[in-house]
């Protein structure tokens, strides 16, 4: 039968009582009705005067008793009893009954919800596991070598599965598609979102001499199929090995930074908005040419946003700038290391706080050419 009561009770102050002492309360307003019109000078008064407000509404719905369902100090529920029919009170023993029943119900009710969490926690474990192979599966198994060319690339993952994934296309006309990406989110739907990306770039770049027009055909059909919330950052760059040029657009993608020989640093910035974002919007696109002892580096936004430890500034993009010049002339994957101990060191860490993906191709110096070439 419907008791009358309300769905649900808002007892701040009451509830705080009961997770103090744990104790069966009393809901009767009875002398403390007497506050209501009496100013609350101190904070006390105010608690105290609350509390008879609360007491008074639970009067009003009928209720007369309130025993607290405690499990290891916490409480996680109240069970409101109405006044006996021959309007006397609890007796004793009947109080330490309640608590008894109530006590087991909040350790069936803690035990329901701490199973409940363990399902969905092995959910979300069996999710993101999947998340990881999709992510996995989207890095190539290898990369083309070149003569006097180095290209490398790593994924250093966090423990939050991100939407990084770079890929390296050979074309038949010889040159290579080089991608990063960075797709917005976290787990299962930036997985999926970075699949589809890479399925239609592998389909599109082979046949397209114009990353922008490569850009500009993806940006429409991510819109299409996702809602704006779900959007991604992309460079694309077609290389040629034989010729040292490079022609590129970026869509809203960290610049990728050029380190000449001499020092000196070029940002690749050419482009447009990010993809899915809009279903409008044209991309630039550029051409740079690469000489011996040149390099590119390209990232994803996990390395510059490296928290320090007070978790009030980032690793920067003046930093990472600093790095690769005074590491110019090593090779990409002592640059790699290089800059993972200067992220270690910057932010007392060994775990990233996001995805971190790095790309870099360099151009060997003109004397290791010279030597490459003789051998």
């Amino acid at each position: 039968a419907d008791c009358g009561y309300p769905r649900r009770l808002g007892l701040p102050s009451i509830t705080a009582v009961l997770e103090e002492r744990g104790e069966p309360f009393w809901a009767d307003a009875g002398e403390a009705a007497e506050l209501d019109d009496r100013p609350a000078i101190t904070r006390e008064q105010a608690e105290l005067k609350a509390r008879a407000h609360e007491q008074q509404h639970l009067g009003e719905i009928g209720v007369q008793l309130l025993v607290p369902m405690v499990t290891q100090s916490r409480l996680v529920g109240v069970v409101a009893l109405p006044r006996r029919p021959d309007e006397a009170d609890y007796e004793v023993h009947e109080l330490q009954l309640l608590n008894i029943v109530a006590g087991q119900v909040a350790l069936q009710v803690e035990n329901a919800r701490l199973y409940e969490e363990e399902v969905a926690k092995q959910k979300l474990e069996e999710e993101m596991a999947m998340a990881r192979e999709i992510q996995a599966r989207l890095l190539p198994r290898s990369i083309p070598a070149y003569t006097g060319v180095e290209i490398e690339a790593v994924n250093i993952s966090s423990k939050q599965v991100s939407g990084d994934y770079y890929d390296v296309i050979e074309r038949q006309d010889g040159r290579l598609g080089i991608v990063i990406a960075d797709v917005s989110g976290k787990g299962m739907p930036a997985s999926i979102l970075a699949s589809n990306i890479q399925a239609a770039l592998r389909a599109q770049c082979d046949n397209c001499e114009s990353p922008a027009l490569v850009l500009e055909r993806i940006n429409r059909q991510i819109h299409a199929s996702t809602d704006p919330q779900h959007f991604a950052t992309l460079f694309l760059a077609l290389f040629d090995p034989a010729s040292r040029e490079l022609t590129y657009s970026s869509g809203g993608h960290n610049a990728p930074v050029l380190i000449r020989a001499d020092g000196g640093i070029e940002l690749l910035e050419k482009g447009g908005l990010p993809l899915g974002a809009f279903d409008f919007g044209t991309y630039e696109e550029d051409r740079v040419a690469l000489h011996p002892g040149d390099m590119l580096f390209m990232y994803t936004d996990g390395l510059t946003e490296t928290k320090a430890p007070n978790g009030d500034e980032d690793f920067g993009e003046d930093r990472l700038n600093a790095v690769l010049r005074e590491r110019r002339t090593q090779s990409v994957g002592e640059l790699f290391a290089g800059i993972n101990e200067s992220l270690r060191v910057f932010s007392g860490r060994k775990d990233a706080d996001d995805d971190i993906t790095m790309v870099g191709l360099k151009i060997a110096a003109a004397n290791t050419t010279a030597l490459l070439e003789a051998g």
